[in-house]
């Protein structure tokens, strides 16, 4: 269904990064890639992160970290995308029933969540 997802996006075949970047993410590696807008960096991560979910365990799972705003926003945007696709919808609407699964966020805000959840379980 992602494939499916990602071939309605307009996406023939992969790109560079998403080469380079895909295997590792799924074998659990972390990576850290770099390369001109427009090739598909996002996809590149959010494929592999979509599928690893695992909507049994209702807990966090994947933590997308963006140094600005603007970008959290613009990734958020395009995992719904891939979303629309899956069963259900589910990893773009756990968030009201049973909690985040996933986390886009700048460094501050991820700061915040994490001080946030510390202070809640004291």
């Amino acid at each position: 269904r992602i494939v499916r997802a990602v071939r309605e996006m307009g996406f023939e075949k992969l790109t560079p990064i998403q080469v380079q970047a895909i295997p590792y993410l799924l074998e659990g590696e972390d990576i850290i890639g770099q390369a001109q807008t427009g090739t598909g960096k996002t996809a590149a991560f959010a494929i592999p992160a979509l599928q690893k979910l695992d909507p049994e365990l209702r807990s966090l799972q994947t933590i997308i970290l963006c140094p600005t705003r603007e970008l959290a926003m613009q990734i958020q945007d395009e995992l719904r995308q891939l979303c629309a696709y899956l069963p259900g919808n589910w990893p773009c609407r756990q968030r009201k029933k049973f909690g985040t699964l996933q986390n886009i966020c700048t460094a501050s805000r991820c700061f915040q969540f994490t001080e946030d959840r510390r202070s809640a379980s004291r």
